[in-house]
C-alpha cells in the first residue's frame, strides 16, 4: 500500500528510538520513505526515511536501508522530500486554570496605574456580580507607590481583583480577593511568600509576592469547578497540538490527583506529564503525599517530579544574585541553605526528578552547595532540573556538569521584553552575563527548552537560534 500525505508532515508523535528491533518483537508496520528527517543524532542527523513499529520509531536510515527491514506487507508513506522532526516536548509549562467567569482588562499591561485603576472600574460597573477581575500589569504600575489594594477597593465593589506582573511572581489584589480565598485583611507571611503590609504594619496592603501569588493560585483553581477545568485543558491540548506539540510536562496549581485525572480525561493524543508544584516547603500534600499515585497513571500520562521555587524573577527584584542590585537592595532569600537541603532530601525519599525555578547566580550557588553537601547521593544519575537558570554562569559550569544538572531554558527569557530598556539588562542581571544557551550546551551540559508562555513552537526556535539579547549565544536549528 502507498500512500502520500496531504499536508507536509513536519512533527511526529513518537519518540527516536536508536536501532531496529530483535527478532522476538512484532515486525515493522509502517515505512516512512523519501523526506528529510531530523534524528537528533549529532553522528547522523538527517536521513531519508524511517521505520515504525508500533507507536516508536524503530529504524532510521537510507531508503533501501529501510525498505530492506520490510520482512512483510507494511504500509508505506512516501514523503516526497517534506521535512520530518521528532515530536515536539516544551518541558516547562504552568496549567493555571481561570475562574469561567473571570474578566480580563485587555492591555493593562500598557497602562500605567492610573489607566489600570480607571479599567478595573470601568470592568467592574458592567461584570457580572461576583466575577473576578483580572489583568496583567507593567512594571511601571508594578513598581508605582500608589499600586495597592487602597485604589482597587473603592472602584471593585464586590468583585475580587487579581492583577500579575509580567513574570507572574507579584500580585496586587484587592480585599475581595483576600477574603474570597480565605486570606483575610491580615494574612500571616509564609515560607517563600509575603504580604506587603500597610502603615499599621498589620494589614495587607494587598502586594503579594512569590509563595504568596502561588498560594492564591492554588486556592483559586480548587474553587473552578470540575467541568471548567477539563474544558480549559482540553482547549489547551487542542492548541499544542494544532502548533505541533506532541508532549506537554505541565506543573499546574490544580492538586496532583485530580490533574493526573484531567490529563487522562482531555489530554490524548498529547502526551503529558504531571509534575508536583508544591506551594512552598511546608506543602505536604502535594511535595510528599499521594504515595498511591501510579507513575504511569494513564497510557500517555505520567506523574513524577518535584518543583519548587529557589528565587523569583528580575521583574520584581526577587531573583536572587549573589550581592546587590544597582539600587542598593539586597535581593530576598526565600529559604535558607537547611531548607534547601530538606528538599533534596525530600525527592530522595519520594524517588522523584527534582526541578528548582532558579532566576539568579545566588540561587544557583545555593542549590550547588547543597547537593554538594550530600556527596553520597549519586546526584548525576537524578537529572537534577534547573528551570530558566538565567544565572547559571560559566563558574559554575564544572560543577553543574559534575553534579549532572540539567538547564531547562525559556527562550522567550533570551529576548528583551518590549518596553524594557536595554540598561535594565544591568539591572536584572547585575553580576554577571547572560542568556548562556551555546556555553552551556558546549559545556556538555544538558539543555532542553520549554515555553513558560509563547506557545508557538516556531516563535521559541526562532528565539533559541537568534538570542537577541546575546547572539554570541544562539543555537542552530538544529
Amino acid at each position: 500500500m502507498r500512500e502520500t500525505p496531504r499536508a507536509a508532515l513536519w512533527v511526529l508523535a513518537v519518540v527516536l528510538a536508536s536501532t531496529a528491533g530483535e527478532a522476538k518483537e512484532p515486525p515493522i508496520d509502517t515505512l516512512y520513505l523519501g523526506g528529510k528527517v531530523f534524528t537528533a543524532d549529532l553522528a547522523r542527523p538527517w536521513v531519508e526515511a524511517f521505520a515504525i513499529r508500533g507507536d516508536r520509531i524503530a529504524a532510521v536510515g537510507s531508503r533501501k536501508e529501510i525498505d530492506r527491514l520490510a520482512t512483510a506487507p507494511v504500509r508505506r508513506v512516501e514523503l516526497n522530500g517534506r521535512t520530518v522532526i521528532p515530536g515536539l516536548n516544551d518541558a516547562h509549562h504552568h496549567f493555571v486554570p481561570e475562574p469561567p467567569d473571570q474578566v480580563d482588562l485587555a492591555s493593562s499591561d500598557s497602562l500605567d496605574w492610573d489607566g489600570v485603576v480607571a479599567a478595573v472600574a470601568t470592568a467592574a460597573a458592567r461584570a457580572p456580580p461576583g466575577a473576578t477581575i483580572t489583568g496583567d500589569i507593567g512594571l511601571k504600575s508594578w513598581w508605582d507607590p500608589h499600586a495597592t489594594r487602597s485604589s482597587l477597593d473603592p472602584v471593585a465593589g464586590d468583585h475580587p481583583v487579581l492583577l500579575t506582573t509580567f513574570c507572574g511572581h507579584g500580585a496586587v489584589v484587592n480585599g475581595a480577593m483576600l477574603r474570597r480565598y480565605g486570606l483575610g485583611d491580615s494574612p500571616a507571611d509564609l515560607p517563600g511568600g509575603w504580604y506587603e503590609r500597610s502603615a499599621d504594619g498589620r494589614t495587607s496592603n494587598g502586594r503579594l509576592r512569590e509563595a504568596a501569588v502561588l498560594l492564591l493560585y492554588h486556592r483559586q483553581a480548587e474553587g473552578i469547578d470540575r467541568p471548567s477545568r477539563l474544558d480549559q485543558l482540553r482547549k489547551l491540548v487542542a492548541a499544542k497540538l494544532r502548533r505541533g506539540w506532541t508532549s506537554l510536562q505541565t506543573m499546574s496549581t490544580v492538586p496532583l490527583a485530580e490533574m493526573a485525572q484531567l490529563a487522562a480525561d482531555a489530554g490524548a493524543p498529547l502526551r503529558i506529564r504531571v509534575i508536583r508544584l508544591p506551594v512552598n516547603i511546608e506543602d505536604d500534600a502535594e511535595a510528599r503525599g499521594h504515595p498511591d499515585l501510579p507513575r504511569q497513571f494513564a497510557p500517555k500520562v505520567t506523574v513524577s517530579g518535584l518543583k519548587w521555587f529557589l528565587d523569583g524573577t528580575p521583574c520584581e527584584q526577587t531573583n536572587f544574585i549573589q550581592g546587590a542590585f544597582p539600587d542598593g537592595k539586597k535581593p530576598p532569600r526565600l529559604y535558607s541553605p537547611d531548607q534547601v537541603r530538606a528538599m533534596l532530601e525530600t525527592g530522595e525519599r519520594m524517588h522523584q526528578q527534582l526541578l528548582f525555578h532558579i532566576a539568579g547566580s545566588g540561587g544557583v550557588e545555593e542549590l550547588l552547595a547543597a547537593m554538594e553537601s550530600m556527596p553520597k547521593v549519586p546526584w548525576a544519575s537524578r537529572r537534577v532540573r534547573i528551570e530558566h537558570g538565567d544565572g547559571l554562569w560559566p563558574s559554575f559550569f564544572e560543577r553543574a556538569r559534575r553534579l549532572g544538572v540539567v538547564l531547562v531554558q525559556n527562550p522567550a527569557h533570551l529576548v528583551l521584553p518590549p518596553g524594557i530598556p536595554a540598561e535594565a539588562l544591568k539591572q536584572a542581571y547585575p553580576d554577571g552575563p547572560f542568556d548562556l544557551l551555546r556555553s552551556a550546551l558546549e559545556a556538555k551540559i544538558p539543555v532542553a527548552l520549554g515555553t513558560d508562555g509563547f506557545d508557538n513552537p516556531g516563535l521559541n526556535i526562532l528565539f533559541a537560534s537568534t538570542v537577541t539579547n546575546n547572539p554570541a549565544e544562539a543555537l542552530s536549528r538544529e
